[in-house]
């Protein structure tokens, strides 16, 4: 049964009342979800960070870097191209230009942790395929 009636309201209602439920009835849960993605974000903010001190820059802090990052991030969600790719660069540079950095280095650095992401995608894929293949030799 939905809680508040039918459409968008509703819904919404609804969702509240759902995370509400899972709040009291998981708690510890839900608190590992969000330590772990507040440890994810501060991950990233890291990431970019040191990409921007590899490339000789003064930055802001960690924590700026940090928001400014994931800030832009959320430009990916919508869906206009594959995975963002464009649209984040954009968000990026109108972002930490903000903070003061030249768009060339902001682009440097999101096409640095772009290729670092995808070649550890990569590796990782390549060392399952392999691993699985040689299990199914070993089993055969």
């Amino acid at each position: 049964m939905l809680i508040g009636g039918e459409g968008l309201r509703g819904k919404f209602i609804h969702a509240l009342h759902e995370a509400h439920v899972l709040i009291k009835t998981r708690p510890l849960v839900v608190a590992v979800n969000l330590l772990l993605t507040l440890l994810k974000l501060f991950l990233i903010g890291i990431c970019y960070w040191a990409t921007f001190r590899a490339f000789h820059v003064t930055t802001a802090n960690l924590i700026d870097v940090a928001v400014t990052a994931n800030s832009a991030g959320l430009v990916a969600y919508i869906p206009v191209s594959a995975n963002g790719l464009g649209t984040v660069e954009a968000g990026g540079i109108y972002l930490f230009g903000l903070l003061g950095l030249a768009p060339p280095v902001v682009v440097a650095t999101y096409l640095t942790l772009r290729t670092a992401n995808i070649a550890l995608a990569c590796g990782g894929t390549a060392i399952v395929l392999i691993s699985s293949a040689k299990r199914r030799r070993w089993d055969a």
